[in-house]
């Protein structure tokens, strides 16, 4: 499967079925399993507590098993604030130029990482580890 077939699955709050709707950490977890054959650590924090989901993206991708890489390559995870002070979103990187996330107005989209409303607010590139 390609990441393009994921192209507008709904936004589902704590969303983990692809056939259902996803939220951010679950469109990752599916991404990363399709690219990687990896079974990603999961978490259920409801996205509408912002201050909650930044901590536990922040702790699985800073703390976790995870290695920060310098730049956006292939199959990383791309850390995002959507609020000034408060890390809570992620996407996965496609390539260099490209990442794939959801959002409760759009369901899951591609987005370029150099585009004005992403690049100011990404917070780092992540690989699992584990």
């Amino acid at each position: 499967m390609k990441l393009s077939n994921l192209i507008g699955i709904p936004f589902v709050n704590k969303g983990r079925d692809p056939k259902l709707g996803l939220d951010c950490w679950g469109l990752v977890i599916h991404c990363y399993s399709i690219l990687k054959g990896v079974q990603l650590p999961d978490f259920q924090i409801c996205a509408l507590d912002s201050k909650k989901v930044g901590d536990e993206i922040s702790y699985q991708c800073l703390y976790g098993k995870w290695n920060k890489v310098e730049g956006p390559e292939t199959g990383c995870v791309v850390v995002i604030k959507n609020h000034p002070k408060i890390v809570n979103h992620a996407g996965l990187c496609i390539d260099d130029k490209t990442f794939i996330h959801t959002l409760k107005k759009t369901g899951s989209v591609i987005e370029r990482i150099k585009h004005p409303l992403w690049s100011n607010r990404i917070v780092g590139y992540y690989r699992y580890a584990g």
